[in-house]
């Protein structure tokens, strides 16, 4: 699984621990773009995609929905290029 960590706290760090923990994840990339998770489910070296917003943090320690997006599509690059678009304008609102 690829990890990308926009918040960078604590939090995040917990809950990207949790997902390694729990034995049905292991994180092999830590990534900065979300080119580069394209580029590594498009490759094949990944199958999943952990985005954490910068806002991940502060929605918990306000006691808001603290949303992730979990990414993982086979093939089909074109449906995986809507969904990058779609991720993309979500991070640039947050």
């Amino acid at each position: 699984m690829a990890v990308y960590d926009l918040d960078q706290s604590s939090d995040s760090r917990a809950l990207i621990e949790a997902y390694n923990s729990a034995g049905y994840f292991l994180v092999t990339h830590t990534i900065s773009s979300l080119d580069e998770l394209e580029r590594l489910i498009e490759d094949g070296d990944v199958r999943v995609g952990l985005l954490i917003p910068p806002v991940y943090s502060n929605s918990l320690q306000t006691g808001q929905p603290a949303e992730i997006a979990a990414i993982g599509l086979t093939g089909h690059e074109k449906r995986h290029r809507s969904i990058s678009c779609l991720l993309r304008q979500r991070c640039e609102r947050n």
